[in-house]
């Protein structure tokens, strides 16, 4: 995704436990996401065993990072709405895992990922209205970002509509991840930037665009190169930011 992230701890090290009602709520949450899983993935393909058991295998994998990131610590009393939408969108995006195992109709893949996108802006909304922004939760919207662009990019591969240049979309954001690990100042926390929201939703937009049948050669990969630029562009106006201050974040010389 075109959104950077530090990678450090979600609610710090004096992080408040998660409440008795937030645990039974997330319970609840993951297991109607499942539900949601297996439903979706058949929509989309059918009875199809493999793409299904696939779905949903994907999704287990999904619940242990949500319950990881969430025993780090959540100081809210309850779960909220929001967290419950992007357990919901988490259960959307293994759903599409489905189709790079089974043929599905393009119309169902962008319909999914549609709704995916919309539940994005309305997590958020609620999160904000009610007050309850947390660290859990934003980290969990970010992965669940990241893994929509990552499963739309190999149905397009799978598709074969621009080949293995729609990883363009989205390798920098992992490899931003991966260098944050031999350089700490790239881990810094950067400010909000309205523009790098609009460039993850361009970027997911462009993805959701080459599931269509006739977004192919020419079309899709200008279409490609020129929104990778965009992403890049994006990542490199991050990266001169915390270059510029990265002695800020370095750690005080030994005495």
């Amino acid at each position: 995704m075109a959104t950077s992230e530090s990678s450090g701890s979600p609610q710090g090290s004096g992080a408040q436990r998660p409440s008795s009602l937030s645990r039974y709520q997330l319970a609840f949450s993951l297991s109607a996401g499942a539900l949601i899983v297996a439903g979706v993935s058949l929509f989309l393909v059918g009875v199809d065993l493999r793409a299904v058991v696939m779905s949903i295998a994907a999704y287990g994998l999904a619940l242990a990072l949500t319950i990881w990131l969430w025993r780090r610590g959540f100081s809210h009393p309850s779960l909220g709405v929001a967290n419950t939408i992007t357990v919901f969108r988490l259960a959307l995006v293994a759903s599409l895992l489905a189709p790079l195992v089974a043929p599905a109709p393009p119309a169902g893949i962008i319909s999914v990922a549609i709704t995916t996108l919309v539940l994005d802006g309305l997590d958020g909304w609620f999160a904000r209205r009610s007050n309850r922004v947390s660290a859990f939760g934003a980290r969990l919207d970010i992965e669940v970002d990241a893994g929509l662009t990552v499963v739309l990019a190999l149905n397009a591969l799978v598709s074969e509509s621009v080949g293995l240049l729609v990883l363009l979309l989205v390798v920098p954001r992992y490899l931003w991840v991966a260098i944050g690990r031999l350089l700490p100042w790239l881990r810094a926390e950067l400010p909000e930037r309205w523009s790098r929201k609009v460039v993850t939703v361009i970027q997911t937009a462009t993805l959701i665009a080459l599931q269509l049948p006739f977004v192919t050669g020419l079309l899709g990969t200008l279409l490609v190169l020129v929104v990778g630029g965009i992403v890049l562009f994006s990542f490199g106006q991050d990266v001169i930011w915390l270059a510029r201050r990265r002695h800020q974040h370095a750690p005080p010389p030994q005495a």
